[in-house]
């Protein structure tokens, strides 16, 4: 769309364009200027549209690109034992609060599928 009633309008390709969510301020895995929690995920311009983190994690893809796969241990790893909302990001798997073995085994249960 060209207009909105509220907001600015945008073309498809601008709505598949990363740069598109995050000058808005939103907060994607991989940046940090946005914050660290992670809310959003978006692997490649010009592909999709950006999607909810919770969406690709509960199979443990944490992290770009789509897939289980090292990416993902190194994002577990990094976020590992964090228990605030701000700290877990994406890794907390099963939705608990915090990032430890469970959230492992569902990464480990999925990986290179």
């Amino acid at each position: 769309m060209t207009t909105s009633a509220a907001g600015t309008g945008k073309t498809t390709e601008e709505m598949k364009t990363l740069s598109t969510f995050t000058s808005a301020g939103w907060d994607f895995v991989g940046e940090a200027a946005n914050g660290t929690a992670d809310v959003w995920r978006m692997c490649a311009d010009g592909v999709d549209y950006p999607r909810l983190s919770w969406e690709f994690s509960q199979n443990g893809d944490l992290n770009c690109p789509d897939g289980v796969g090292l990416e993902d241990l190194v994002y577990l790893a990094g976020r590992w034992m964090a228990s605030t909302p701000a700290t877990v990001g994406a890794a907390d798997v099963n939705g608990n609060g915090r990032v430890g073995i469970e959230d492992f085994v569902v990464m480990a249960e999925n990986w290179m599928r």
